[in-house]
């Protein structure tokens, strides 16, 4: 039949037109073929058309080159790093002073700036000392009477004595010579009670300052009549305390450990401001309500870093971990198994899965699944694949 003819047509052209037979034999074949079976000229035209469209579609496969991924790197290292207790630590005076008045009267001088720094007993505020120099005038005049008086009571217990012996001077009017004397003496120590306290009163007139410290605003300004109202906060500045809390199941090895360091810094990363004390006082009891006890540190503070009512992230030194295996804790990957980190060995990456320790700060204590040296990607590991090719970028 001519249908199969045709099909036996078209598989013997089509492999010469894919080996690169010349064009002009597969011509002729064409040509004596259609001679022989002019119906089916249509249907071969269509057939050829087909056949040469889809041999011109036909292409090699094109290699892509692997994909390589930028990253940082860094290795893991076999050091000593301290073991700490964190918290949040509070920044108080170890001395503070609310100074106020102990005499009333109209505030008539200050003698301090604001924020200025003061030695103790300089001079800090003065309060109108007249009424209290008019007491002490007052009762120093009081002595004065009583003293005069008691002499002359003195002189005739004196001179009326061998009187009484001779009987010339009656009993009872010289036991009442003896009593007159008696109440001079106890007025006189009356008087001078009453003149200490003039001169005490007197003396609050000035207020002092009974510690080195800072100075803080003023809460009442020079012309008011001073009370019980507080005039200025005076707080020491150096040394200066740090009051944190500790876990109760850390207490131990915090009194295992004396003296005990503790570190202080501004920031969470605890890379500004480190200030380094020492702790001082461990309260005697833990606080039922949070299971937690309070810790005093005191620091040295020449440059004023730290300051009262200052919140700051502290570390507590209670000792080492040595010879241990760290790394940064961001070069580890959380996978829903087991943590894993990227191995760079010859430009690519392998996943190892590794046993971690305690993390200090921004460190990681790997107890296993590293060796020392080992290089791991730090930044740049989202996702990467078994084997990825790596550029190493600063």
């Amino acid at each position: 039949m001519w249908s199969d003819r045709f099909v036996g047509m078209i598989a013997v052209i089509i492999p010469k037109i894919k080996n690169n037979v010349q064009f002009g034999r597969a011509k002729a074949s064409i040509c004596r073929q259609l001679s022989r079976w002019p119906n089916c000229t249509l249907f071969l035209i269509f057939g050829i058309s087909c056949c040469l469209t889809l041999t011109g579609c036909h292409r090699k496969e094109v290699k892509v080159p692997p994909k390589i991924y930028p990253v940082k790197t860094t290795k893991v290292t076999l050091t000593s790093v301290p073991r700490k207790i964190e918290a949040i630590g509070h920044v108080t005076s170890i001395v503070s002073v609310a100074l106020k008045a102990q005499v009333e009267g109209e505030l008539k001088e200050v003698y301090f700036q604001p924020g200025q720094e003061v030695e103790e007993g300089d001079p800090l505020f003065l309060i109108d000392p007249r009424p209290y120099e008019a007491v002490v005038l007052e009762s120093r005049g009081k002595i004065d009477e009583i003293e005069a008086k008691l002499a002359l009571s003195l002189e005739k217990v004196g001179r009326y004595r061998s009187l009484v012996e001779q009987d010339f001077f009656a009993e009872i009017d010289y036991e009442k010579l003896q009593m007159d004397v008696a109440t001079y003496q106890a007025e006189l120590v009356q008087a001078q009670g009453a003149l200490q306290k003039a001169e005490v009163d007197l003396d609050h007139c000035t207020i002092k300052a009974p510690i080195t410290g800072m100075m803080g605003v003023l809460d009442l300004d020079r012309g008011n009549v001073v009370g019980d109202q507080t005039l200025s906060l005076l707080n020491q500045m150096d040394p200066i305390r740090v009051d944190l809390f500790v876990p109760e199941y850390q207490i131990s090895s915090l009194l295992r450990c004396q003296p005990t360091q503790v570190n202080t810094y501004f920031d969470r990363a605890k890379k500004e401001g480190k200030q380094e004390g020492w702790v001082k006082v461990v309260d005697n009891q833990v606080n039922e309500k949070t299971g937690m006890v309070k810790v005093q540190a005191h620091f040295p503070n020449p440059s004023r870093i730290l300051w009262p009512g200052q919140f700051v992230y502290a570390d507590v030194v209670i000792g080492m971990y040595t010879n241990v295996l760290v790394l940064p804790f961001q070069a580890i990957q959380l996978t829903q198994q087991e943590p894993i980190v990227y191995v760079v060995q010859d430009q690519k990456v392998a996943i190892y899965k590794v046993q971690l320790g305690p993390r200090v700060g921004d460190l990681q204590i790997i107890e296993k699944g590293l060796s020392d040296q080992d290089e791991v990607v730090l930044e740049g590991g989202m996702n990467l694949p078994k084997g990825a090719k790596i550029r190493r970028v600063s």
